[in-house]
């Protein structure tokens, strides 16, 4: 007796074959080719994403903020030279120069963080407008922020502030 391996002739045995897939629509969206798959859908515009304008750089802005207050600054600390000649204030003033080295060089190389920059423009700002507990707020919101990188001339503009009221207590 011989076996052969011989196919049934119905692979499903009893059961029956699956139905035939079901033929394209011939809706006249799909014929035009209006309807796409999800997968190669083009949105414009989605609802979750972001605006393209917080991606956008206002370098402008910045130099505008960092070339702007380089000579106030500096006429602050000029104003402090010419009227401390002598004594302990003297050497309080020379100090700050030296502290303020590094930011003045930071500023004209333009290598300043914006939000620092602005943070010092608005510090010269309260200086000039005699405002000791804005400038006090800035310098504290500075030196808790920006201590590890520009510690050396916060100090210095600490003294800056001091120094400055104590100028101008003295002549009112």
């Amino acid at each position: 007796m011989e076996t052969k391996n011989k196919l049934p002739s119905n692979p499903f045995g009893d059961r029956q074959p699956p139905p035939p897939p079901p033929k394209p629509l011939q809706d006249s969206k799909i014929a035009d080719g209006q309807l796409d798959d999800f997968r190669t859908a083009k949105f414009d515009s989605h609802w979750n994403d972001p605006p393209t304008k917080i991606f956008e750089k206002s370098n402008a802005q910045a130099d505008h903020v960092q070339v702007e207050y380089i000579p106030r600054l500096q006429a602050l600390v000029d104003s402090l030279q010419q009227s401390f000649t002598n004594g302990p204030d003297k050497k309080i003033t020379s100090d700050i120069v030296k502290r303020l080295g590094p930011l003045l060089d930071e500023a004209q190389a333009e290598q300043m963080d914006k939000h620092v920059a602005k943070a010092v423009d608005q510090l010269c700002t309260a200086l000039e407008a005699q405002d000791w507990a804005q400038a006090n707020q800035l310098h504290g919101k500075l030196m808790m922020e920006q201590y590890n990188t520009h510690g050396q001339w916060l100090l210095g503009v600490k003294r800056l502030i001091n120094l400055t009221e104590k100028l101008h207590t003295k002549n009112s």
